[in-house]
C-alpha cells in the first residue's frame, strides 16, 4: 500500500485536481486558438469569388448587358421562373413580391474597387409560373 501511494504522489502535483484542471484548461484553449488561427490562414486560399464582381468591373453599360445576358442564356423565356429567383438570390439581389401578370424588380447594391457604389436593378417580366423576359440596369454612384 505505501508504494502505490507514494507513485500516487509523484502523478499528481502537490496542489492537487485543481492544477490538473487549470493545466488541462489552457491546453485546451491553446489548441483551440491553434486550430483558429490555421482555420483563418486557410480560409483565403479556398475562397469563392464574388460573382457580381466581373458585372461591376464592366461597368454601368456593360455590365447591365452582360448580366442580362448571362441570365437569358441560363434563363431563357419560357422557363420556370423559381430558378431564376433562386439565381438571383445567391447572387445577392433582394427581390420584391412574385405576383402573377407583374414584373417582379429585383435589386443589388455593392461598392466598387474605386469606392462607387453600384446598384444594379434586374427586372424579371413573368405570369408567376413561366418566364417571360429579363431586363437589367446599372447605376453608379460617388461614394
Amino acid at each position: 500500500m505505501g508504494v502505490l501511494r507514494e507513485r500516487w504522489r509523484r502523478l499528481v502535483p502537490p496542489d492537487g485536481p485543481r492544477r490538473t484542471a487549470l493545466n488541462a484548461l489552457v491546453a485546451g484553449a491553446l489548441l483551440l486558438g491553434g486550430f483558429a488561427a490555421l482555420a483563418q490562414s486557410c480560409s483565403a486560399r479556398f475562397a469563392m469569388p464574388f460573382e457580381m464582381e466581373r458585372y461591376m468591373r464592366a461597368g454601368a453599360r456593360q455590365g447591365a448587358l452582360d448580366l442580362a445576358r448571362d441570365l437569358a442564356a441560363q434563363h431563357p423565356p419560357g422557363a420556370a421562373v423559381a430558378p431564376l429567383f433562386g439565381r438571383l438570390h445567391r447572387l445577392g439581389f433582394e427581390c420584391g413580391g412574385t405576383l402573377g401578370g407583374h414584373d417582379t424588380e429585383c435589386r443589388f447594391r455593392g461598392r466598387r474597387e474605386d469606392g462607387r457604389i453600384a446598384t444594379v436593378e434586374v427586372v424579371v417580366a413573368h405570369d408567376g409560373l413561366v418566364l417571360a423576359g429579363i431586363a437589367a440596369r446599372m447605376s453608379l454612384q460617388p461614394p
